[in-house]
């Protein structure tokens, strides 16, 4: 009989055959064991690995290797900042704190503690049990009465009859007034027809009287209803009314304006009270108040007076002294003895000569 040989090849194979179905036993084995309890369980995460570098190789010094980036992991964005507000919801607002107050109820004050007392009353104090004496009678305290004062009366009058009252003065009429300087003024004359007023206050009444110079410039007023001795004399005044009709002098001057007047004269019948003299002026320009230039005389030439000789002394003559002779004076009646001259010795004839200097040698040393 013959055997029948195998092929090589065919031999081989049984082993793989063999491992193949035992991996698919066991995977149907697994898969159905774990059919019936089956927990998912998640894959773990992925960590990435960066490959490793290539294998060192020399290369150009320029060169640097650079590994790839890591792979994109996606970051969720951050919350907002500050987170957005949560949506509005309406609170009705609290109740006001503190609470309004109460409507006002008034009320009377209380009556005051503790209680005013009652409106005081006098009350006299009692009688004494026994009644004192009366007392003394006193003479009332004296009073100084001053008289009352004396009242002016009218009538009767002290002088038994009214006084006369006469004001009198002169009004002038200046051809040549000088207004800036009046008491410059010249060429004056009496003024005829010039009408004064004289005023005079009494109390509270005022009493005018009028009167005309005459040729002479000269005015007597008398002053009617003036009591002289209750008021005097210096409430009384006089002034330029109004100038002559016709007159060139019209312009009143200041001359005495505003003067009081004085007493000239007194008597028991007839009081005369002066005023200063008044002054009207024109405004017509008279020749004579020209001030005369004289007229310019001719002109003669006088030479100027020579100079006055100024006297020079002449210089005084030399005074013709003797010649001086020198008088020695005359020697002592002991003469002096004659002044010490010191005299050095003379130098000898022929000087030594030094001595000669010999050396002299230490002794020699001793032994012992």
């Amino acid at each position: 009989m013959t055997a029948v040989a195998s092929s090589p090849k065919r031999g081989h194979n049984w082993p793989s055959m063999a491992m193949a179905l035992a991996i698919v036993l066991i995977s149907t084995t697994v898969v159905s064991a774990a059919a019936d309890s089956y927990i998912y369980s998640s894959p773990p995460p992925y960590v990435y690995k960066s490959p490793p570098p290539p294998p060192y190789e020399h290369k150009d010094p320029s060169y640097a290797y650079k590994s790839p980036p890591p792979p994109y992991v996606y970051k969720s964005p951050p919350p907002p900042s500050p987170s957005p507000p949560p949506p509005y919801v309406y609170k009705s607002p609290p109740p006001p704190s503190p609470s309004p107050p109460p409507p006002y109820v008034y009320k009377s004050p209380p009556p005051p503690s503790p209680s005013p007392p009652p409106p005081y009353v006098y009350k006299s104090p009692p009688p004494p049990p026994y009644s004192p004496p009366p007392p003394k009678v006193l003479p009332p305290p004296y009073y100084y009465n001053s008289p009352p004062p004396a009242v002016a009366y009218p009538h009767p009058h002290p002088y038994h009859h009214a006084l006369i009252v006469k004001v009198v003065g002169k009004v002038y009429s200046f051809r040549c007034y000088d207004w800036e300087y009046p008491e410059k003024s010249h060429n004056k004359k009496h003024l005829k027809g010039a009408v004064v007023e004289i005023t005079c206050k009494a109390g509270n009444k005022i009493i005018k009287a009028y009167g005309k110079t005459k040729i002479n410039g000269k005015y007597s007023i008398t002053v009617e209803d003036f009591d002289y001795v209750k008021y005097g004399a210096t409430v009384c005044k006089a002034a330029l009314y109004s100038p002559p009709k016709g007159s060139p002098f019209n312009i009143p001057t200041k001359l005495n304006a505003g003067t009081k007047l004085y007493l000239k004269s007194k008597d028991k019948y007839e009081i005369v009270l002066k005023a200063k003299p008044f002054a009207y002026a024109s405004k017509k320009h008279f020749k004579e108040c020209e001030k005369h230039k004289p007229s310019p005389t001719p002109y003669y030439y006088k030479s100027p007076p020579p100079p006055t000789p100024v006297y020079n002394p002449p210089p005084p003559s030399p005074i013709s002294h003797p010649p001086y002779y020198y008088k020695s004076p005359p020697p002592p009646s002991s003469s002096p003895p004659p002044p010490y001259h010191y005299v050095s010795p003379p130098p000898p004839v022929k000087s030594p000569p030094p001595p000669s200097y010999i050396y002299a040698s230490p002794p020699p040393p001793i032994y012992n």
